[in-house]
């Protein structure tokens, strides 16, 4: 069994999330992998992991957690008054600055979003897939892991990535697979998960250009893969991002249901 105490099985961990931050920027971590990270000056000797996804679990998102009283957080288990009273600090700087945002990132050729994915991936070794979302200026909203083994599994729920669309407002989305060694192209698998998710969020007027596959540090969209033709017709990157420029249905603003 797991727990909190199982600092073996995270040996380095610490070390390589800081790096990684320091290296990458905030943008390529999920919300929990930031909470995480947070805890780390207070809870110097557990794997805060789980308590990360504690909190979002109690308060249902990360503005919830830091706009919580310390007397609330402290009813996770795994916090104490001193993680509490250092996530309350955070919380309310982030009040006096709300108006301040972080530098973003554009990705608005192919060779940008194929950077930015070897390093997402070289960063996320073990992962198989990522969706990014961009707003209609192809700004990066957010990398979302898909947090299953096998791509082209039917655990992958389409439904999921619509909402987290939805959420943000995204105007454009892209599909990412990580083969780490193996071809630059997707298997059938995959090839069906793209196409149901594609077929997804274009119904909500999300835009969804070529799937891109990362493997041994290069990159390429399935489209031109080793110029073998798929019985998948897709937007170039160049069609994709002048499309989601246009704004899909909201210029980029949150879609409602």
């Amino acid at each position: 069994m797991i727990t909190d105490n199982d600092s073996t099985i995270h040996h380095g961990h610490r070390s390589r999330m800081t790096e990684k931050l320091a290296n990458h920027g905030p943008h390529i971590f999920n919300t929990y992998e930031l909470l995480e990270m947070l805890l780390y000056g207070t809870i110097p000797y557990k794997d805060t992991n789980p308590i990360a996804k504690r909190l979002l679990d109690r308060f249902g998102s990360l503005d919830g957690v830091l706009s919580a009283t310390e007397d609330e957080l402290c009813t996770v288990d795994g916090v104490g008054g001193a993680a509490a009273a250092l996530i309350r600090t955070v919380g309310r700087y982030g009040e006096e600055h709300e108006d301040e945002e972080l530098p973003p990132l554009y990705l608005e050729d192919l060779e940008r979003a194929g950077e930015y994915l070897v390093r997402f991936f070289q960063e996320n070794k073990e992962k198989r897939a990522a969706v990014l979302f961009l707003d209609n200026k192809l700004r990066l909203l957010r990398a979302e892991i898909v947090e299953c083994h096998n791509f082209g599994s039917a655990a992958v729920r389409p439904s999921t990535y619509v909402d987290i669309a939805s959420m943000l407002g995204a105007s454009g989305v892209l599909i990412t697979c990580h083969h780490r060694y193996g071809a630059l192209m997707l298997n059938e698998g995959e090839m069906a998960t793209y196409r149901a998710m594609r077929t997804a969020l274009s119904d909500i007027g999300v835009i969804v250009g070529t799937a891109l596959v990362v493997s041994g540090g290069k990159y390429a969209p399935i489209s031109v893969s080793e110029g073998i033709s798929f019985a998948c017709p897709s937007l170039s990157y160049e069609e994709f991002a002048r499309e989601t420029r246009k704004g899909g249905k909201r210029n980029g603003e949150k879609r409602k249901n």
